[in-house]
C-alpha cells in the first residue's frame, strides 16, 4: 500500500512542478530601446558628399529622372524595410524582429513609384562587386523578397547602355 501512496505522492509532486514550470511568469518581448546618449557623439558624424556612391549611380539616376518623370517618381538609396514589411499575422514579436533584421539595414539603389508613392519597381545597379559569392546572397535575398511581394526588380550592369535600359523600363512600367 505504501508503494501506491508513494507513487501518488511522487506523481503529485511532478504535476505541481510541471504546472509551476508551464505557468511561470515570462517577460514579454520588448523591442530594444534607444539608449540615452551624450550630445558629444554628434561631433563624430559628417554629412556625406553625395547620395550616390559612384558616377554610374549618378548617371543612371539622371537618365531615370529625365525619362520617367513626371508620371513616375524616382528615389535613390531607399531602405528595403520602407518598401517591404513583415506580415505580423501569427508571428511572435521575437519572430517579427528577426524577420525585420533581414531588411532593416539594407537598401535598394533606386525605387520607381507612382506619384502617390505606390512602389512599382526596384532597380539595382550591379558593378564588379556583385561578381563575388558574398554579394550573391544579398542579391538573392532582394530578388526573393521582391518576387514574394509581387514587386518588379530589374538589374542593370555597370557599363550597359543606360538609355536602352531605361527605355525598356519605361515600356515595362506602362503596364501600371
Amino acid at each position: 500500500m505504501f508503494e501506491t501512496w508513494g507513487s501518488y505522492i511522487a506523481l503529485a509532486i511532478i504535476l505541481v512542478f510541471a504546472c509551476f514550470w508551464a505557468f511561470r511568469p515570462r517577460p514579454d518581448f520588448k523591442a530594444p530601446e534607444t539608449k540615452a546618449f551624450d550630445k558629444q557623439i554628434f561631433k563624430h558624424f559628417i554629412k556625406r558628399e553625395s547620395l550616390f556612391v559612384n558616377k554610374s549611380e549618378h548617371v543612371l539616376y539622371a537618365i531615370l529622372s529625365a525619362k520617367l518623370t513626371p508620371r513616375y517618381h524616382v528615389f535613390s538609396k531607399v531602405r528595403l524595410e520602407d518598401i517591404i514589411g513583415v506580415n505580423r499575422a501569427g508571428l511572435s514579436p521575437k519572430s517579427v524582429w528577426s524577420l525585420r533584421g533581414r531588411v532593416k539595414s539594407r537598401h535598394v539603389d533606386f525605387l520607381i513609384t507612382t506619384p502617390s508613392g505606390e512602389p512599382l519597381m526596384i532597380i539595382e545597379l550591379d558593378g564588379s562587386s556583385h561578381n563575388s559569392k558574398a554579394a550573391q546572397r544579398p542579391d538573392d535575398l532582394k530578388n526573393g523578397l521582391a518576387d514574394a511581394v509581387g514587386l518588379s526588380l530589374k538589374r542593370v550592369r555597370v557599363g550597359e547602355d543606360f538609355h536602352k535600359f531605361v527605355t525598356k523600363i519605361k515600356a515595362d512600367l506602362s503596364a501600371y
